[in-house]
Formats: structure tokens, C-alpha cells, sequence
């Protein structure tokens, strides 16, 4: 008994003497589809991913919308893409009733709104200025000092007061340049150690409270802070003229148990940076001291001190720059030399193909 499978209709073939005088008619070749593990698709294997394949054309495809094809059939329009987008303008009323909120938003983002110039270049023109002003100023008292130095004979004219406009403009460059030094070695960043249960070997760690979501506890009233600053330091004083040990803080009441370790970073602002290197407290004080005399000698300290400066600092950039990407660096060659071949290991399937002549069938 055949199988349906095998069942197949008969054709119809006409032979050579044929009356009907037509061509023969071959039958269909019947095509197997075999499933090989080679060509079926694997549950076990892995491939990397192929990173070339996305570094392609980013040009998108231009695809018509359904709606573009139903108006090119109707043809209303014979160019691609999408139709020009309609905005709405505000009116009048709108953007006077809009002017009160703007003038808030724009007060809220000041100075970011400010089109303020790179670090650089700002540090630069303002350091050339306080030294143009400076030099005016050096210029203005020395003229001063050599009409003092004449003969009273020879001087007439009302008497002049000693504080001239060169007084508080020195003052004010010398305490800029200070200004700008502290601003300059106070800025830090924070970050809280909280993995960490060992104290850090660095002189700017810290512990502090982690209750950091809890509003702070108010402290004593100043009256009362004085108050214990005095009688701390009598309670010191006669301790000492006895021969006996300080007293001990009352800290007890004000430590907290959940303490985390605080680092404070120095980060340095680049606009801090080029301009004390330019004009530094040192720049202030060596422009006090110049005159007609050693003008020279006190040009050449300036500039060889606002040179090393601006070497110093840019060397030690390119070296916490070139340790950071060395640190990267091995991160990356660690990652892909140990971690990710075992994360990700890959793997492929292999089969092997026989013959049915490979095989010795025993009964022939």
C-alpha cells in the first residue's frame, strides 16, 4: 500500500505518433528541503557583534508617508517628503502678557545668559589690564616722587593732599590679586565616601553626619558660644599653671554614629588658573616696588615669574590629564583581555556530515 505522500496524478504524455501532434510534457521535479544543523538556526551559539556593519551611510531612506502616496496617485503634488509645518506665531497680546515672565527667566539664568569669552581669553585681557593700570598708576607716583625731590625754591602751587587717586587703585589691584589667589586654592569638590570604613591618607578627608536628607540640628545661641569659649579657656589656663590634663571637649552629644568619609578635591577653575598666573599677589607687590631705577631688573622677575607659573600649571594639567587616560587605558585592556571573553564567550555549533558508505550493513 502506497503512502499518500506518493500518490501524485498522472500526466498526460502524447509519444511520437501522436495524432493530436503535441510536444511531450515533463513532470515536475519535486524538490527536498532538508534541515541540517549547519543551516538551522542555533540556540547555543554566539556571534560578535558586527561593529563595521553600523558605521555605514546615516543618510535616511527617503520613504513616502501613506498619505504622500495617496497624493501622488491623485497627483496633487509630484515632489517627495513631507509638507511644510505650519507654526503658530503669538500675537501681540500674548507676547506683552509674556514679557514680565521672560525678564524673571532671564534674571533666574544670570550670568549663564551672559555671552561671556573663553577662560583664556578673558583671563588674559583682564590681566593685561590690572598690569596696564598698575603701570599707570607706578607711572602717575614716580612723576610725583621726583617733584618732591625738588628744591623748595623752585616749588609753587597749592599744597596736595598725600591720599591721590594712586592709593586706593593700588589697594584695589593688590587685594584683586588676592581675591583671586583664594578664590583660586578654595575651590573643591566633594564627594562622599561611602564604601569605604578606613580613614583615607589624605589631609582633606573628613567624616561627616550621612543623615544628609534630615534637616540640621540647631546649635547653641552665640551669647552661650562665648560664654563656653571663655570658660573653656580659664578651665585651660589654670589646668596648665597646675600641671594637669585639659579638659575634654563635651562632643559627645553632637557625634553621630552613621558617618560617612568626606574627600574635598581641589578643582581648580581655568579662568582662576591663567589669571593668577598672569597677575598673581607676587605681580602686585614687585609693581609696588618698581621705579624709574630697577624698572628693568622688575620686569624680567614678572615675567619669569608669571612664565613658570603658567608652566607649572600646565604641566601638572597634562600629567592629571595623561593618568587619568592611562587609567582608561588599562581599565579597557583589562575589560577586553579578561572580563568580557569570559562574560561573552563565543561560541559556534559544529556538526559533522557522514556517508551511507561509511556504514557496513551486516545482512548483505
Amino acid at each position: 500500500m502506497s503512502s499518500p505522500l506518493a500518490i501524485r496524478a498522472a500526466r498526460k504524455s502524447v509519444g511520437v505518433g501522436n495524432a493530436a501532434g503535441s510536444t511531450p510534457v515533463t513532470p515536475r521535479t519535486r524538490f527536498v528541503h532538508t534541515i541540517t544543523p549547519e543551516n538551522s538556526p542555533s540556540t547555543s551559539a554566539s556571534t560578535p557583534f558586527n561593529w563595521n556593519a553600523t558605521q555605514g551611510s546615516k543618510t535616511p531612506l527617503q520613504y513616502s508617508t501613506p498619505l504622500r502616496v495617496k497624493q501622488l496617485k491623485k497627483g496633487e503634488n509630484s515632489k517627495l517628503g513631507t509638507p511644510r509645518r505650519v507654526i503658530r506665531k503669538k500675537s501681540m497680546k500674548e507676547r506683552l502678557h509674556a514679557i514680565p515672565s521672560d525678564i524673571m527667566f532671564q534674571i533666574s539664568l544670570f550670568p549663564d545668559n551672559v555671552p561671556l569669552p573663553e577662560p583664556k581669553v578673558g583671563a588674559r585681557f583682564i590681566g593685561g589690564l590690572m598690569h596696564f593700570l598698575h603701570f599707570c598708576v607706578r607711572i602717575s607716583s614716580s612723576r610725583k616722587a621726583i617733584e618732591d625731590a625738588a628744591p623748595w625754591d623752585d616749588y609753587s602751587g597749592p599744597s596736595e593732599s598725600w591720599l591721590d587717586w594712586t592709593v586706593p587703585v593700588s589697594t584695589t589691584l593688590l587685594l584683586a590679586s588676592f581675591f583671586t589667589a583664594f578664590k583660586l586654592f578654595t575651590a573643591f569638590k566633594t564627594y562622599n565616601l561611602h564604601l569605604q570604613n578606613d580613614p583615607v591618607a589624605s589631609p582633606r578627608a573628613s567624616f561627616v553626619s550621612s543623615n544628609f536628607d534630615r534637616e540640621p540640628v540647631e546649635g547653641p545661641s552665640i551669647a552661650r558660644r562665648i560664654l563656653g569659649m571663655i570658660a573653656h579657656s580659664w578651665s585651660v589656663s589654670w589646668r596648665f599653671l597646675f600641671n594637669m590634663k585639659p579638659p575634654v571637649g563635651r562632643l559627645g552629644n553632637f557625634i553621630n554614629t552613621n558617618r560617612v568619609q568626606q574627600l574635598n578635591v581641589w578643582n581648580p577653575g581655568e579662568f582662576e588658573l591663567h589669571l593668577f598666573a598672569i597677575y598673581s599677589p607676587v605681580h602686585a607687590l614687585l609693581w609696588m616696588a618698581t621705579s624709574f631705577s630697577n624698572w628693568i631688573l622688575m620686569f624680567i622677575i614678572m615675567g619669569i615669574v608669571g612664565t613658570q607659573t603658567f608652566l607649572l600649571a600646565n604641566s601638572y594639567q597634562g600629567l592629571v590629564k595623561d593618568k587619568s587616560i592611562i587609567a582608561s587605558e588599562v581599565l579597557h585592556e583589562y575589560n577586553e583581555k579578561f572580563v568580557n571573553p569570559r562574560v561573552f564567550p563565543i561560541r559556534h555549533d559544529k556538526a559533522i556530515m557522514t556517508n551511507q558508505a561509511e556504514f557496513v550493513d551486516g545482512w548483505n
